[in-house]
């Protein structure tokens, strides 16, 4: 009666589980189902079931899995447990279902020889588990995505820190540059004038070698002067007309110093050439860096070839890099290098890949990615690719001259004695070395002068009523520089031409008055007298 009692409490209990129940004999393969089990393998109820309906209702992709899982619990050395949660899929309806079960092998004397065990479908629970690792994955990927915006955003900081530092490096230099490089001027422009003045009155081969040494080495240091003053920022540009063959025969023995005896130079110039318009220090600052970066990633026995010649582009540019239509001279860069991979092409000259940043193939590591100045009048393309070398092809455009306009705005200046005889010029320098130097050139070409050692001395002098038909003025002095100077004369005198001489150049202020009055230091006889005459017109 208990046992009746005891057996009738279990069943119930079981079916309010819904547990099925099962007994299998691993030596016949004879299995026990309850009707609670078949319905989870979609048989019906009471019919017979044996070890391959069992198999077929499987998940294929699980089956494997439960098969070894069969396997160790009815291998003696183990506990002889068997738990596992897998899929069926029903026999009539072939709905997928979630079953867990855990059963348990008995042995005699080491041989598997029943197996009891129950079973529960887990389909909701499963399903529910899905739903949260699926909403952990999501979160997991945006984590993800937030961190890389996050690493993205600081090395977008780490590197706009780095531009800024650089910028505030270069403009630190240029500052200093531009400092110094009036002071050197002032101090070539001593030499040369003096130097070419000396060259007109000794009359002995060995000094005039001399003099020639002294003048070609002072040409040299202004020519540095000019290019550092470029390199800083503080040149102001001046694009005119070019020859860019000569211009690139005249850097021979300077690019070949630089390539060194490792790398091969080649030119292969076009005999009948345009003049481009370009600033001549800009254009040997392009040539100076493109060598010097095909240098770096040539290997020994490399050929750098310069390319000169004329071409008419007619089709509408397709990047900003490229020119619009037009006539202009080309000058290629070829060199032998292990080229450039084809996804960094588009991207290297784009504004941010103007750095060299080692490690990483993008755009702001391509080698040649700084070679052009800010200059609207340059455009560049880039041809090859990886493996095949490197050709930067620059684009000038082409300079139309008028040689009979050019003549007649020329004045030679060996006849300038004759031509300038009569007219008064006061020259204005508080460095008297420079002053007494720019006399000479002056009373040497026959103008008459008159000078003062500042500002506020030329302006007594005017004062005065003295004969004066136009001031020479240094841009940078003290108390009162060459631009008030400027001003305060205009107010006086509003016909009395003034011609700043300036060793760099105060652009803000340089913008507001006319070319003609400007001359850089040092200059030439011809650069003074074309200067004075086009202040007087």
């Amino acid at each position: 009666m208990r046992l009746r009692e005891s057996e009738a409490r279990l069943q119930a209990a079981v079916d309010l589980v819904k547990l099925g129940r099962f007994a299998w004999n691993p030596q016949t393969n004879e299995l026990q189902w309850d009707d609670t089990l078949r319905a989870m393998w979609g048989v019906a109820a009471g019919a017979p079931v044996d070890y391959e309906v069992w198999r077929s209702g499987v998940h294929p992709d699980d089956l494997a899995r439960v098969e070894a899982a069969i396997q160790r619990c009815t291998d003696p050395r183990g506990d002889g447990v068997y738990e596992i949660e897998y899929r069926v899929v029903g026999k009539t309806d072939g709905v997928e279902r979630w079953i867990g079960t855990r059963g348990q092998t008995n042995f005699e004397n080491n041989v598997p020889v029943s197996f009891f065990g129950v079973a529960l479908e887990v389909t909701n629970r499963k399903l529910i588990e899905r739903g949260l690792e699926r909403r952990v994955e999501y979160r997991t990927r945006e984590l993800a995505e937030a961190n890389r915006e996050l690493r993205s955003q600081m090395e977008k900081r780490e590197f706009a820190e780095a531009e800024v530092q650089q910028l505030q490096r270069l403009d630190a230099v240029g500052q200093i540059t531009s400092g110094i490089a009036h002071d050197f001027n002032n101090l070539l422009s001593v030499v040369l004038t003096n130097a070419r003045l000396l060259s007109r009155t000794v009359q002995r081969p060995d000094e005039q070698e001399g003099i020639e040494l002294i003048r070609t080495a002072a040409d040299r240091g202004a020519k540095l002067i000019a290019q550092l003053l470029a390199f800083s920022g503080q040149q102001r540009l001046e694009p005119h007309e070019v020859d860019l063959n000569s211009k690139l025969v005249g850097m021979l023995n300077l690019l070949s110093v630089t390539l060194g005896g490792t790398v091969q130079l080649k030119r292969t110039l076009a005999p009948d050439l345009w003049p481009a318009l370009i600033d001549p220090i800009q254009i040997e600052m392009i040539v100076l860096n493109l060598a010097i970066n095909a240098k770096d990633a040539m290997q020994p026995g490399g050929t750098l070839t310069l390319e000169t010649f004329n071409t008419v582009i007619e089709s509408e540019p397709v990047r900003p890099e490229e020119p619009s239509p037009g006539d202009y001279v080309g000058l290629a860069v070829k060199d032998t290098d292990t080229g450039i991979p084809d996804h960094v092409l588009p991207l290297v000259f784009e504004p941010s890949s103007r750095r060299k940043s080692r490690g990483r193939v993008q755009a702001s590591d391509w080698r040649k990615s700084s070679v052009l100045p800010n200059n609207p009048v340059v455009a560049c393309v880039l041809r090859r690719g990886l493996g095949q070398g490197t050709a930067v092809t620059i684009f000038l455009p082409r300079a139309w001259v008028d040689l009979s306009d050019d003549q007649a705005d020329f004045v030679d200046a060996s006849n300038g004695p004759q031509t300038m005889t009569g007219l008064r010029v006061l020259v204005v320098d508080d460095d008297k070395a420079v002053l007494k130097s720019t006399v000479r050139m002056l009373e040497f070409l026959g103008y008459a002068t008159a000078s003062a050692e500042s500002a506020n001395e030329a302006l007594r002098l005017l004062a005065g009523n003295q004969t004066i038909n136009i001031v020479l003025a240094d841009f940078a002095m003290p108390e009162m520089s060459g631009g008030e100077l400027a001003k305060v004369i205009c107010a006086m005198r509003p016909t009395l031409p003034v011609i700043l001489m300036t060793g760099y150049s105060d652009l803000d202020l340089l913008k507001e008055l006319k070319d003609s009055r400007i001359i850089l230091k040092p200059f030439t006889e011809d650069d003074l007298v074309n200067t004075i005459d086009a202040a007087l017109k």
